[in-house]
């Protein structure tokens, strides 16, 4: 499974993303591989992500996150709403999602 952020992936004012079940892991998508867009809530966007690899997440079937070459996995996301008030969620290379 793939979470990528921002159409085309970004790392700033991002405001959708994309949910990849990656049957051959690859790290592509095949025609007969299932892809998910999603948005954000009106008025809400990712204001900065800051993730290994830049701007997506990688799981296993277990719902781990996938060690890459450019090191361990995961790393923080800003949550900004219209009134700009942000939130930081944090992503551990375990694959959990919390707040610092």
């Amino acid at each position: 499974m793939v979470v990528r952020f921002g159409a085309p992936p970004s790392t700033s004012n991002i405001t959708s993303y994309t949910i990849h079940v990656d049957t051959n892991g690859d790290n592509v998508r095949q025609a007969t591989e299932m892809m998910t867009v999603r948005n954000l809530p009106t008025g809400t966007r990712l204001s900065a992500v800051a993730l290994t690899p830049v701007d997506s997440l990688r799981f296993d079937a277990a719902g781990l996150l996938l060690q890459t070459a450019a090191g361990t996995p995961g790393g923080r996301m800003i949550l900004s709403n219209r009134a700009n008030r942000r939130d930081t969620l944090m992503v551990s290379a375990a694959g959990v999602c919390y707040q610092p």
